[in-house]
Protein backbone atom coordinates (compact mmCIF):
# COMPACT_ATOMS: atom_id res chain seq x y z
CA UNK A 1 0.00 0.00 0.00
CA UNK A 2 1.47 3.36 -1.05
CA UNK A 3 2.04 5.95 1.63
CA UNK A 4 2.36 9.70 1.26
CA UNK A 5 5.87 11.18 1.66
CA UNK A 6 4.31 14.14 3.44
CA UNK A 7 3.36 14.50 7.10
CA UNK A 8 0.19 16.17 8.29
CA UNK A 9 0.13 17.57 11.84
CA UNK A 10 -1.33 15.34 14.54
CA UNK A 11 -2.32 18.24 16.77
CA UNK A 12 -2.32 22.02 16.75
CA UNK A 13 -3.14 24.75 19.24
CA UNK A 14 -4.74 26.83 16.51
CA UNK A 15 -8.24 28.25 16.58
CA UNK A 16 -9.23 28.69 12.95
CA UNK A 17 -12.29 29.15 10.80
CA UNK A 18 -15.52 28.64 12.76
CA UNK A 19 -13.70 28.07 16.08
CA UNK A 20 -11.87 31.39 15.72
CA UNK A 21 -15.05 33.23 14.71
CA UNK A 22 -16.89 31.79 17.72
CA UNK A 23 -14.04 32.84 20.03
CA UNK A 24 -14.05 36.42 18.68
CA UNK A 25 -17.84 36.62 18.91
CA UNK A 26 -17.73 35.68 22.60
CA UNK A 27 -14.85 38.08 23.26
CA UNK A 28 -16.63 41.05 21.66
CA UNK A 29 -19.95 40.26 23.30
CA UNK A 30 -18.30 39.91 26.71
CA UNK A 31 -16.36 43.18 26.49
CA UNK A 32 -19.31 45.25 25.24
CA UNK A 33 -22.06 43.61 27.28
CA UNK A 34 -24.21 43.14 24.16
CA UNK A 35 -26.27 39.99 23.71
CA UNK A 36 -24.32 37.56 21.54
CA UNK A 37 -27.08 37.37 18.93
CA UNK A 38 -26.30 41.01 18.07
CA UNK A 39 -22.61 40.27 17.47
CA UNK A 40 -22.40 38.81 13.99
CA UNK A 41 -19.68 37.62 11.59
CA UNK A 42 -19.30 40.09 8.74
CA UNK A 43 -19.56 37.50 5.97
CA UNK A 44 -22.16 34.75 6.33
CA UNK A 45 -23.45 32.07 4.02
CA UNK A 46 -27.05 32.84 4.96
CA UNK A 47 -27.39 36.55 5.62
CA UNK A 48 -30.14 37.41 8.08
CA UNK A 49 -32.04 40.66 8.39
CA UNK A 50 -30.11 43.58 9.87
CA UNK A 51 -31.42 44.92 13.19
CA UNK A 52 -33.49 48.09 13.09
CA UNK A 53 -31.81 51.47 12.68
CA UNK A 54 -32.44 52.25 16.37
CA UNK A 55 -30.74 49.06 17.57
CA UNK A 56 -27.14 48.63 18.70
CA UNK A 57 -25.32 45.75 17.08
CA UNK A 58 -21.83 44.70 15.98
CA UNK A 59 -20.28 42.94 13.03
CA UNK A 60 -16.72 41.62 12.81
CA UNK A 61 -14.51 40.03 10.20
CA UNK A 62 -10.95 38.75 9.89
CA UNK A 63 -9.17 40.84 7.26
CA UNK A 64 -5.83 39.09 6.97
CA UNK A 65 -3.16 36.89 8.52
CA UNK A 66 0.52 37.86 8.51
CA UNK A 67 2.98 35.03 9.14
CA UNK A 68 6.59 35.37 10.23
CA UNK A 69 8.91 34.40 7.39
CA UNK A 70 10.70 31.69 9.35
CA UNK A 71 9.33 29.08 11.72
CA UNK A 72 11.21 27.09 14.38
CA UNK A 73 11.37 23.30 14.24
CA UNK A 74 12.33 21.14 17.20
CA UNK A 75 12.20 17.52 18.31
CA UNK A 76 10.98 15.91 21.54
CA UNK A 77 12.23 12.31 22.07
CA UNK A 78 10.29 9.39 23.51
CA UNK A 79 9.78 9.90 27.21
CA UNK A 80 7.86 8.65 30.21
CA UNK A 81 5.99 11.25 32.25
CA UNK A 82 4.74 10.62 35.76
CA UNK A 83 2.03 13.04 36.74
CA UNK A 84 2.10 14.80 40.09
CA UNK A 85 -0.30 13.92 42.88
CA UNK A 86 -3.00 16.24 44.15
CA UNK A 87 -5.15 16.11 47.26
CA UNK A 88 -8.94 16.26 47.34
CA UNK A 89 -8.85 20.09 47.35
CA UNK A 90 -6.80 20.12 44.15
CA UNK A 91 -3.52 21.26 45.76
CA UNK A 92 -0.24 19.81 44.57
CA UNK A 93 1.19 17.61 47.31
CA UNK A 94 4.68 18.00 45.88
CA UNK A 95 5.25 14.38 45.00
CA UNK A 96 5.04 12.13 41.99
CA UNK A 97 3.06 8.97 41.96
CA UNK A 98 0.13 9.70 39.74
CA UNK A 99 -0.53 8.30 36.30
CA UNK A 100 2.49 7.18 34.25
CA UNK A 101 2.19 8.36 30.65
CA UNK A 102 4.36 7.14 27.79
CA UNK A 103 4.76 9.94 25.28
CA UNK A 104 5.91 9.09 21.78
CA UNK A 105 8.51 11.25 20.07
CA UNK A 106 7.37 14.09 17.85
CA UNK A 107 8.60 17.12 15.95
CA UNK A 108 7.04 20.50 16.53
CA UNK A 109 6.92 23.66 14.42
CA UNK A 110 6.40 27.08 16.04
CA UNK A 111 5.44 30.13 14.02
CA UNK A 112 4.31 33.60 15.06
CA UNK A 113 1.30 35.03 13.26
CA UNK A 114 -0.54 38.36 13.34
CA UNK A 115 -4.30 38.56 12.81
CA UNK A 116 -6.03 41.78 11.73
CA UNK A 117 -9.71 42.05 12.58
CA UNK A 118 -12.28 44.69 11.69
CA UNK A 119 -15.01 45.32 14.27
CA UNK A 120 -17.88 47.61 13.25
CA UNK A 121 -20.30 49.05 15.78
CA UNK A 122 -23.75 50.14 14.59
CA UNK A 123 -26.53 52.08 16.23
CA UNK A 124 -27.11 55.18 18.33
CA UNK A 125 -24.49 54.05 20.89
CA UNK A 126 -21.85 52.90 18.39
CA UNK A 127 -19.12 55.23 19.71
CA UNK A 128 -19.77 54.26 23.34
CA UNK A 129 -19.64 50.58 22.47
CA UNK A 130 -16.37 51.00 20.58
CA UNK A 131 -14.87 52.72 23.64
CA UNK A 132 -16.13 49.96 25.91
CA UNK A 133 -14.52 47.39 23.64
CA UNK A 134 -11.11 49.05 23.18
CA UNK A 135 -10.74 50.16 26.80
CA UNK A 136 -11.93 46.78 28.02
CA UNK A 137 -9.01 45.16 26.22
CA UNK A 138 -6.61 47.31 28.24
CA UNK A 139 -7.67 45.52 31.43
CA UNK A 140 -5.39 42.55 32.04
CA UNK A 141 -8.23 40.44 33.43
CA UNK A 142 -10.17 40.86 30.19
CA UNK A 143 -7.17 39.70 28.18
CA UNK A 144 -6.96 36.37 30.00
CA UNK A 145 -9.15 34.60 27.38
CA UNK A 146 -6.70 35.78 24.73
CA UNK A 147 -3.76 34.42 26.74
CA UNK A 148 -5.46 31.06 27.25
CA UNK A 149 -6.01 30.87 23.48
CA UNK A 150 -2.32 31.59 22.86
CA UNK A 151 -2.93 35.16 21.69
CA UNK A 152 -1.84 38.63 22.74
CA UNK A 153 -3.05 42.12 21.91
CA UNK A 154 -0.79 44.22 19.69
CA UNK A 155 -3.01 47.28 19.29
CA UNK A 156 -6.44 48.70 18.67
CA UNK A 157 -6.27 51.41 16.01
CA UNK A 158 -8.20 54.67 16.36
CA UNK A 159 -11.95 54.40 15.71
CA UNK A 160 -13.23 55.72 12.38
CA UNK A 161 -16.79 56.99 11.80
CA UNK A 162 -18.34 55.22 8.81
CA UNK A 163 -22.06 56.07 8.41
CA UNK A 164 -23.64 53.20 6.48
CA UNK A 165 -26.73 53.00 4.27
CA UNK A 166 -28.81 50.03 5.43
CA UNK A 167 -32.34 49.37 4.19
CA UNK A 168 -32.35 52.83 2.55
CA UNK A 169 -31.65 54.49 5.90
CA UNK A 170 -28.40 56.03 7.07
CA UNK A 171 -27.10 54.33 10.21
CA UNK A 172 -24.27 55.61 12.38
CA UNK A 173 -21.34 53.18 12.56
CA UNK A 174 -17.78 53.10 13.93
CA UNK A 175 -14.94 50.91 12.63
CA UNK A 176 -12.16 49.65 14.90
CA UNK A 177 -9.22 47.63 13.59
CA UNK A 178 -7.73 45.16 16.02
CA UNK A 179 -4.38 43.41 15.72
CA UNK A 180 -3.58 40.22 17.62
CA UNK A 181 -0.47 38.06 17.70
CA UNK A 182 -0.35 34.36 18.40
CA UNK A 183 2.08 31.46 18.42
CA UNK A 184 1.06 28.58 16.21
CA UNK A 185 2.23 25.14 17.33
CA UNK A 186 1.93 22.13 15.06
CA UNK A 187 3.01 18.62 16.18
CA UNK A 188 4.08 15.88 13.79
CA UNK A 189 4.62 12.18 14.54
CA UNK A 190 8.36 11.91 13.85
CA UNK A 191 10.12 9.05 15.72
CA UNK A 192 13.51 9.42 17.35
CA UNK A 193 16.61 7.70 15.96
CA UNK A 194 17.22 4.90 18.45
CA UNK A 195 20.66 3.85 17.28
CA UNK A 196 22.89 4.11 14.26
CA UNK A 197 26.52 4.46 13.29
CA UNK A 198 28.23 7.45 11.74
CA UNK A 199 31.47 6.98 9.85
CA UNK A 200 33.79 9.99 9.76
CA UNK A 201 36.56 10.14 7.16
CA UNK A 202 39.48 12.58 7.22
CA UNK A 203 41.16 13.73 3.99
CA UNK A 204 44.64 14.03 5.46
CA UNK A 205 44.72 10.64 7.22
CA UNK A 206 43.69 7.09 6.62
CA UNK A 207 41.72 7.00 9.88
CA UNK A 208 38.06 6.00 9.93
CA UNK A 209 36.08 6.85 13.08
CA UNK A 210 32.82 5.04 13.86
CA UNK A 211 30.55 6.82 16.36
CA UNK A 212 27.55 4.74 17.57
CA UNK A 213 24.56 6.75 18.76
CA UNK A 214 23.34 4.08 21.19
CA UNK A 215 26.00 4.87 23.81
CA UNK A 216 28.60 2.35 22.60
CA UNK A 217 32.33 2.88 22.31
CA UNK A 218 33.90 5.02 19.59
CA UNK A 219 35.98 2.86 17.23
CA UNK A 220 39.10 4.12 15.40
CA UNK A 221 40.11 2.19 12.28
CA UNK A 222 43.28 2.87 10.33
Amino acid sequence: MATSPFLAPDTTNNLNDEQLRNFLQQLIAGLTGIDGKYVRPRWQKNVGNAPTVDSDWISFGILNFKNDVFAYEGHVPDRIIQSQTYNSQGYNEGGFGGEVIEQAAYNFVHRMQEIEIMVTFYGPNAASLSDRFTLGLQLSTNREPLSKAGMALIECLDPVSVPTLLNELWQYAVDVRLRLRRQQVFKYAVPSIKATEIDLYFDDTNTEVTVPLDGGNIVFNG
